[in-house]
């Protein structure tokens, strides 16, 4: 289910141009009526009917274009106003203008070919920008997501062990554990010991 109210107030008027503008472009006219209707509430099985498409098309046109033959990203003016103002501002980390241009030129129509022709890099990391942005906008691109550690954590009984151990007992011939005595007597290494 798509929620609706999703646009801005701004976005809701650049796309009702669109639509009263429909004899310059079919086809974005059409993607920017379905997107006004799903704003309104309407679902995309009716959209469909009412536009002669499939419901898929039209969840598609609503994500921005997750088929990768047909990518449509629509920016609102505050939205590019603030990708372009990352672009120009010296100060701006260079990933991160990277990104923007990576979403500018997908909002221009670029191809994915050209896309990463211009950013010089690979087709998946163009659809990781472009998805990225569609689910978190701008604020998506300024940080990278947050990566599991390398390294599992302890399972929680291991972890107990080796408390109860140093609370409770003492090493032969010592008066406390040290790391590796403590690995070797548990089973692991002396650095998830240290942990």
């Amino acid at each position: 289910m798509i929620r609706p109210c999703f646009l801005s107030s701004a976005d809701r008027i650049e796309l009702e141009a669109c639509v009263r503008r429909q004899r310059e472009d079919h086809g974005i006219a059409r993607r920017a009526n379905a997107i006004l209707l799903l704003d309104d509430g309407k679902s995309c099985a009716l959209i469909a009917k009412f536009l002669y498409l499939d419901d898929d098309t039209i969840r598609v046109w609503h994500i921005g274009g997750m088929r990768r033959d047909d990518i449509w990203l629509y920016l609102g003016p505050a939205n590019r106003a603030e990708l372009q103002a990352l672009l120009t501002d010296r100060n701006t980390p260079r990933t991160l203008v990277w990104r923007a241009e990576i979403v500018l030129a997908t909002a221009d129509g670029c191809g994915t070919v050209e896309i990463m022709r211009r950013a010089k890099t690979s087709k998946p990391t163009v659809w990781r920008w472009q998805a990225r942005y569609l689910d978190e906008g701008v604020d998506g691109l300024r940080r990278d997501k947050t990566r599991p550690s390398r390294v599992p954590p302890l399972p929680r009984e291991t972890r107990l062990k080796v408390i109860t151990k140093t609370v409770q007992e003492t090493p032969a011939n010592a008066t406390h554990w040290s790391r590796s005595a403590m690995a070797e007597a548990v089973g692991i290494s002396p650095s998830s010991v240290g942990r």
